[in-house]
């Protein structure tokens, strides 16, 4: 952006140089003009680019973030699904301890 900027004001230093040195002609002000309108341009085009370019971070961004959401849920819903599955196992083991115990003979 500092060289766009470079660019464009060159032109328009070069052209207040002219006149001050009182040797300007129509040519050299046409001159002068079509530099700073192509030096404009330039500008306006790269103003361009970088709006799309944040436009595109910005819908990457939104991306990102319904992904994250997304692992988010998944994560909870495995950590629910390995505390349920925990919590079978120690009923089965209680249920099996108790078994084992009206095998050999015990009341429980």
């Amino acid at each position: 952006m500092h060289s766009i900027l470079s660019k464009s004001l060159f032109p328009l230093a070069l052209g207040a140089t002219l006149l001050l040195g009182g040797c300007v002609t129509k040519d050299d002000l046409a001159k002068v003009q079509a530099s700073a309108d192509r030096a404009q341009s330039t500008a306006d085009r790269a103003q361009s680019s970088a709006d799309q370019a944040n436009s595109a971070a910005q819908r990457a961004q939104q991306t990102a973030d319904k992904a994250q959401s997304g692992a988010d849920q998944a994560n909870a819903a495995a950590q629910k699904a390995d505390s349920d599955a925990k919590a079978v196992s120690d009923k089965l083991d209680e249920m099996n301890a108790k078994r084992g115990k009206r095998v050999r003979g015990e009341r429980g």
